[in-house]
């Protein structure tokens, strides 16, 4: 393995990166786009440095209560059924699936495709140590959005 190149270990450095990436989204008070939040969340699974300079760009917008549950440890909440739910009078050949082409959606025009839709349960009481990984992310969200 190599060495990372220690100019990249400047958060300024790390955020100027960053900014590339998201280019004015923010400025605009936009959210990211698909292809970008990936390319962020690429950028942060390198290393921990990037992780931490990445955090607050990757949770500024929250996409769904499902990720938000997701933060509490998977002891507590069990997925117990999940569903592909088909857009009323969406032929099949409409359909795609997100992970095979960036490029279709370039406007972020999802409302044609299929959702998968989970049906989450608590399956036991939550306690003060499951508040952690939560409080942690939620420092980042600056507030919560209901645009789904």
């Amino acid at each position: 393995m190599s060495a990372m190149h220690s100019a990249l270990r400047i958060r300024e450095i790390q955020l100027l990166i960053i900014d590339q990436i998201v280019g004015d989204a923010f400025e605009t008070n936009e959210k990211l786009n698909l292809s970008q939040h990936r390319t962020v969340l690429s950028f942060a699974l390198c290393c921990n440095d990037f992780w931490r300079a990445a955090l607050p760009t990757l949770w500024r917008t929250v996409p769904s209560l499902l990720s938000v549950i997701k933060t509490f440890p998977s002891t507590l909440w069990e997925d117990v059924e999940s569903q592909l739910i088909r857009e009323p009078q969406t032929p099949i050949y409409e359909t795609y699936d997100l992970s095979e082409n960036d490029s279709m959606f370039a406007d972020d025009d999802v409302s044609h495709l299929d959702y998968q839709q989970y049906q989450l349960v608590f399956i036991r009481d939550i306690n003060k140590e499951d508040w952690s990984r939560f409080q942690a992310h939620a420092q980042y969200v600056p507030h919560p959005s209901t645009d789904q």
